[in-house]
C-alpha cells in the first residue's frame, strides 16, 4: 500500500480481495477510501458492490451497481454486477413465495 496510498483502482481491488479473504471489515474500508478519492466514484461503487454480493447483502450490492451506472451507463462491470444481484434478489423471493405455499 505504501507504493499507491491514494489510487482508488489498487484500494477497490484490495477491497475485493479482503472481503474474499475473510477480511470483511477490513475490506470494505478500503471501498470507502477508494469512494474518497476523486475521479473514480463509478469503479469504487463497482468494487464496493462486488464485495457486498461476496457478503450476500444484495440490496447493498444493487445500490451500489445502479450508483455506478448512474455515473458510467455504459460501465459493463456495473451492468454484469447489477444482473447478478438482481437474480440473486429474486431466487430470494422465489424461495420466499415457495414457502409460503400450502
Amino acid at each position: 500500500m505504501a507504493n499507491a496510498p491514494g489510487n482508488a483502482r489498487y484500494l477497490g481491488t484490495r477491497c475485493v480481495v479482503r472481503v474474499q479473504a475473510g477480511q470483511a471489515e477490513a475490506g470494505l474500508a478500503d471501498c470507502q477510501q477508494a469512494l474518497a478519492q476523486p475521479g473514480n466514484a463509478a469503479n469504487a461503487l463497482v468494487s464496493r458492490g462486488q464485495a457486498w454480493l461476496l457478503l450476500q447483502r444484495d440490496a447493498d450490492a444493487l445500490a451500489d451497481f445502479e450508483a455506478a451506472l448512474q455515473a458510467n451507463p455504459q460501465h459493463m462491470r456495473a451492468l454484469y454486477g447489477k444482473g447478478l444481484a438482481l437474480a440473486r434478489l429474486g431466487e430470494g423471493l422465489r424461495q420466499q413465495a415457495l414457502q409460503r405455499l400450502p
